[in-house]
């Protein structure tokens, strides 16, 4: 199972403890994935019929609604499936009896002038009054429009690509919408920013660690847990990486910096006889002329004669001194 569809069905469980909370949460689930129908009323003294339905690429924003709805409101939501170009897609119709009135207490539906419905833009204040119903809209509106890309998922939507870091996204119908979640974020100290994508309003979050605590904020301590473990996972892999490309690199270094020197001791031992050399350097020059790809720890082991690696390195240094002071006096001759 994707980490997002194990975040989702973490929150499709969790039970909202007050009235005011499932109410938050059933209107953040029907204002982010919801579509309204007006139907005619068949007599001319009725009043026009209300219907909704909520639809998604998964069962759990549908689950969690006719659970809540099932509860305060009374009555079924009549559920469907279907194959859609290859996905499947899950729906699920309010009762048609409660419809509008699940619709106005949400706050999504209101009474404008003459009495004519109308749409209510963002998020009713009174839904989100509470810090746990704020919490509880947040909770909805991942279930309904959610999605979370982690370094290693395997998982695909059409709406959230895969990604090679980290990022949370709501995938939102309107701007006010999404700035009001990006509000809703904020009052939590969660940090947010909005785009538009495909003629969607999206609020993503690109930290890991706001991710971490929009989660904690939703009520989903499980995907909290997994998610700390993949983000202590990662940073372990990324500090061996980091550790092995510098030990290669030192390594490459040190070897250049070898096979450098053993080509100027040879440049030099070519117009100098070995003789000029005093003993102990001239036997530390063929050492390394010998063997340039050693270090100096293996260039000390590899010696015929009694040397420690920091009188090997002395030497060494010696010897690099006389070359350059040679190589001076040679191109300060005046021809």
């Amino acid at each position: 199972m994707s980490f997002i569809n194990e975040v989702k069905s973490e929150l499709a469980g969790a039970e909202s403890e007050k009235d005011c909370c499932a109410l938050s949460e059933l209107s953040a689930i029907l204002r982010s994935a919801g579509s309204i129908v007006l139907r005619r009323a068949e007599a001319e003294t009725a009043d026009t019929g209300v219907g909704a339905e909520i639809a998604g690429e998964s069962p759990y924003a549908c689950d969690k609604a006719e659970k809540i709805i099932g509860r305060y409101f009374g009555g079924t939501c009549k559920r469907t499936v279907k194959n859609r170009g290859g996905r499947m897609v899950y729906t699920a119709a309010l009762p048609e009896c409660e419809a509008g009135r699940i619709l106005a207490e949400c706050g999504i539906l209101g009474r404008g002038d003459y009495g004519l419905l109308t749409l209510q833009t963002g998020i009713d204040g009174y839904v989100v009054m509470e810090p746990c119903c704020g919490a509880a809209y947040v909770r909805g509106a991942l279930l309904a429009a959610g999605y979370i890309s982690v370094p290693g998922d395997e998982s695909v939507t059409p709406a959230a690509p895969a990604a090679s870091g980290y990022q949370m996204e709501f995938v939102l119908s309107d701007e006010a919408h999404a700035s009001a979640v990006c509000r809703l974020l904020a009052r939590a100290g969660i940090p947010s920013k909005t785009t538009e994508r495909a003629g969607r309003s999206v609020v993503y979050l690109k930290s890991a660690q706001a991710i971490s605590d929009a989660l904690a904020f939703a009520g989903a301590p499980s995907a909290v847990c997994r998610l700390n473990g993949i983000i202590a996972t990662r940073d372990m892999r990324n500090a061996l990486v980091r550790q092995s490309n510098c030990i290669r690199a030192n390594i490459d270094k040190s070897v250049a910096a070898a096979v450098g020197q053993a080509e100027r001791i040879k440049a030099y031992l070519s117009v100098n006889p070995p003789e000029s050399l005093p003993l102990r350097l001239r036997e530390a020059a063929f050492l390394r002329a010998e063997n340039p790809e050693l270090s100096i720890a293996e260039l000390a082991g590899a010696a015929d004669f009694p040397i420690t690696k920091s009188g090997l390195v002395h030497r060494l240094r010696k010897l690099d001194e006389i070359i350059t002071d040679d190589k001076c006096r040679m191109t300060n001759i005046d021809y």
